[in-house]
């Protein structure tokens, strides 16, 4: 199945629409690693990739393995909500470390959960997600990360594709005849 699209902005509307996010959130996703750090021996369990804590099958694992991530969360006295935030800070910012995704706040989300998204660029084109929004379906176990970044994997050879197709039909690339 193909990407959805959605639609064509101005870079006007792009940039009045999303704020990107340059905060400075080393110690809170310091933090969130220390969480998921504690599941595993918690658990008594290996976590299928030695490393990054924050790969898609760890995350997907945290959630299916053991007694769960939100047991380990209420568990350990974290607030309600905050496992949802851990898993989709961590996989947000996997995103961001291995595709250069960028995240932005969108001051119009559509859904409440949308506030945050990714987004990445390939000339133009962009490929959005929501991280909190797929974090509660994978706690929901209605979906998984690793299943989503099979996706996006697709979406992504499927844009540079498309984009290729355009760079043929408008004259190749942008090098100059000599």
């Amino acid at each position: 199945m193909g990407a959805a699209f959605s639609g064509i902005a101005t870079e006007e509307h792009f940039e009045q629409r999303y704020t990107l996010d340059e905060e400075d959130n080393s110690s809170f996703m310091a933090d969130c690693y220390k969480v998921l750090e504690g599941y595993y021996p918690a658990n008594k369990i290996e976590r299928l990739v030695a490393s990054p804590i924050n790969h898609p099958k760890n995350l997907d694992q945290a959630v299916d393995d053991g007694f769960g991530f939100r047991m380990y969360c209420d568990a350990i006295e974290l607030p309600k909500g905050t496992d949802m935030i851990i898993l989709a800070q961590s996989f947000a910012a996997f995103l961001v470390e291995r595709y250069g995704f960028k995240k932005y706040i969108d001051s119009e989300p559509e859904y409440p959960l949308r506030k945050l998204t990714l987004k990445y660029d390939e000339d133009g084109m962009y490929l959005s997600c929501y991280p909190i929004e797929y974090a509660a379906k994978v706690l929901e176990y209605q979906a998984s990360f690793e299943d989503f970044v099979s996706k996006i994997e697709n979406h992504m050879l499927q844009m540079k594709a498309m984009n290729d197709k355009v760079k043929d039909f408008i004259g190749g690339d942008d090098s100059e005849d000599e």
